[in-house]
């Protein structure tokens, strides 16, 4: 196969929603929206809730809380 058509191999599922993040970030803050530093990205996000679409996992729900606490900070400065 010419090497000019190789294809990258496909990097895991976490490692590209984090560099979705990343680019969207990137242009956010491009277009002078601010944004804050806490971001939450859940590897296997179909696998993250319960059946009454509750975070699972305690280190996520208290990654969620630190992420509203500081948007809520954010949000009472811009005032």
């Amino acid at each position: 196969m010419n090497d000019r058509l190789r294809l990258r191999p496909r990097r895991r599922a976490d490692w590209a929603g984090r560099d979705c993040l990343a680019a969207l970030r990137l242009i956010l803050s491009a277009c002078r929206a601010t944004v804050i530093p806490n971001q939450l990205a859940l590897s296997f996000a179909d696998q993250a809730y319960d059946e009454m679409d509750r975070l699972k996992h305690p280190a996520d729900i208290e990654a969620l809380k630190a992420m509203a606490r500081q948007l809520i900070d954010f949000a009472q400065q811009m005032k």
